[in-house]
C-alpha cells in the first residue's frame, strides 16, 4: 500500500483510468454504481470553485500586489484568451472545410439513438443584455449558479474597495489571506482523491456506453483530436518559444492539469489545480497565477471554440448546406460569444450548437448526430482550456518580468 501511495499523482491518475476502463469493459452495466465515486469527487472539486475565485481575486486586488499592476495582468490575460479563442475557432473551421469529414456521410439522428433532442431557445441576447449579464444582481445567486464572470466582477470591485480603505480594513485583508490559504489547503486534500474519482467515472462510462455508436463518427473524432494536438502542443509550444521559454518543462509539468481536465471533462473543475501548478511548479507569481487562471475560467474557451467551429462545419456538410464566408464569420463570432456562458458546464456544446446551426441554416435537430461522441470531445476541449489557463499565467507573468525562471526550468518542481 505504501508503495502504491508513493507513486506520483499523474501515474496514479493513469492507473485509475486503466483500471476503470478494464472493470467497465469486463463487468458492463453491473458496475454503473461506481459512478458515485466520480460524482462525489467532482462535487468536492466544484464546491471550491466559487469561494476560491472570490477569495483569491479579492486578495490580489486588496493586497500590495493589486492596483495598476493587476489591472495590466487582467488586461493581458483577457487579450491573450480572446486572441487564442479566435485563432482556434478559425483553425477548426479551416481544417473541417479542407478535410470535409461530413461530405458523403448521411446520418440521421435516429442512427445515434437520440430521436429527441432538447434544443435551446435560439432567441439571441442583445448587446445590452450581454453587458448587463456581466454584473450580478445578487452575489448569492452568482455563487449558487457558479457564474464565474459575475463572481470575478464582484471580487475585483470588492478587492479594490478594501485596498482604497486599507487604513480601515487591515483585519479584512488578513482574514482574506488566511481564508485563501485554508481553501488552497483543502483543495490539496481533495486532489489526493483524484485517482479514485477517475476510476469511478471511467468504470461507469466504459460499462454503459455503446462503442459501436461511435464508428460512423470516428473520422470527426480523429480530425478534432488532431486539431487539438496541433493547438495544444505545436501552437502552444511555439507561443512559449516566441517568449523565450523552453516548452519542454511546461508540457512535462502541465501534464497533471491536462490529465485531470481531460478525465473529468471540466476545465472549470481544474482551476484550483491549474493555479497550484502555475504558482508552485511553473514559477508564476501568486498574484498573476490567481488572477490569470481565474480569468481563464470565464474567458478562456479555446478548446470549446475549436470544437464548435469544426463540428458545426461537419454537421453542415452532413446536412448538405452550402456555406459561404458570411456563415463562417457567424460561426466564429457565435463560438466566442456563446463560450462565455459555457464555464464549468460539461457537454455545454449540446446547448450551444443548436444556436450556431440555426444561424447558418442547418436544422438544430442535427445536434443529435454527434451526441454519442460528445463526451470524448468534451474531454479534449476541457484539456485544451485548462492547458491554456496555465499557459496564459506563464506568458503574462513573463511579460510582467516576475516569472521565476529557475522554478520554471526545474523539471521536478513540486506543489
Amino acid at each position: 500500500m505504501k508503495k502504491l501511495l508513493s507513486v506520483s499523482q499523474p501515474k496514479q491518475i493513469l492507473l485509475g483510468l486503466v483500471l476503470g476502463l478494464l472493470v467497465g469493459f469486463i463487468f458492463g452495466e453491473k458496475v454503473a454504481f461506481l459512478r458515485i465515486f466520480g460524482d462525489i469527487f467532482l462535487k468536492m472539486i466544484k464546491m471550491t470553485i466559487a469561494p476560491l475565485i472570490f477569495v483569491t481575486v479579492t486578495h490580489v486586488f486588496c493586497s500590495n500586489v493589486g492596483g495598476e499592476k493587476m489591472g495590466k495582468v487582467a488586461f493581458k490575460s483577457i487579450l491573450f484568451y480572446k486572441v487564442v479563442t479566435v485563432i482556434t475557432a478559425v483553425f477548426g473551421i479551416c481544417v473541417a472545410v479542407f478535410f470535409k469529414p461530413g461530405v458523403g456521410i448521411h446520418i440521421s439522428p435516429e442512427t445515434i439513438g437520440a430521436s429527441t433532442v432538447q434544443v435551446m431557445d435560439t432567441s439571441k441576447m442583445t448587446i445590452n443584455e450581454m453587458i448587463l449579464h456581466v454584473f450580478p444582481d445578487n452575489l448569492f445567486v452568482a455563487f449558487y449558479k457558479t457564474d464565474i464572470i459575475q463572481i470575478l466582477v464582484f471580487s475585483c470591485f470588492f478587492g479594490i474597495a478594501i485596498s482604497r480603505l486599507s487604513h480601515h480594513t487591515g483585519n479584512i485583508i488578513r482574514a482574506v489571506d488566511s481564508i485563501s490559504k485554508v481553501i488552497l489547503y483543502m483543495i490539496g486534500m481533495i486532489i489526493k482523491f483524484t485517482p479514485i474519482g477517475i476510476f469511478g467515472i471511467m468504470a461507469y462510462l466504459a460499462g454503459t456506453q455503446e462503442l459501436s455508436t461511435f464508428k460512423s463518427l470516428f473520422y470527426l473524432l480523429l480530425m478534432i483530436y488532431g486539431c487539438g494536438f496541433v493547438v495544444g502542443y505545436i501552437f502552444y509550444g511555439v507561443t512559449l518559444l516566441c517568449y523565450g521559454l523552453n516548452p519542454i518543462p511546461f508540457f512535462k509539468k502541465v501534464f497533471e492539469v491536462q490529465s485531470f481536465a481531460f478525465l473529468v471533462s471540466s476545465s472549470a473543475a481544474s482551476i484550483p489545480l491549474a493555479k497550484l501548478v502555475a504558482s508552485k511548479k511553473m514559477g508564476v507569481s501568486e498574484g498573476t497565477a490567481s488572477l490569470a487562471v481565474s480569468l481563464g475560467g470565464g474567458f478562456n474557451m479555446s478548446g470549446t471554440a475549436l470544437h464548435l467551429g469544426a463540428t458545426a462545419i461537419f454537421l453542415a456538410q452532413v446536412y448538405g448546406a452550402d456555406l459561404g464566408m458570411a456563415q463562417y464569420v457567424q460561426i466564429v463570432v457565435l463560438s466566442i460569444m456563446l463560450t462565455m456562458g459555457a464555464v464549468g458546464i460539461p457537454a455545454a456544446s449540446l446547448v450551444m450548437m443548436p444556436v450556431i446551426l440555426s444561424a447558418i441554416g442547418v436544422p438544430p435537430e442535427y445536434v443529435a448526430v454527434y451526441v454519442g461522441i460528445d463526451r470524448f470531445l468534451d474531454m479534449l476541449r476541457s484539456m485544451l482550456n485548462a492547458t491554456g489557463d496555465v499557459l496564459a499565467a506563464v506568458i503574462v507573468d513573463k511579460s510582467q518580468k516576475t516569472l521565476n525562471k529557475e522554478i520554471y526550468n526545474k523539471i521536478d518542481a513540486k506543489i
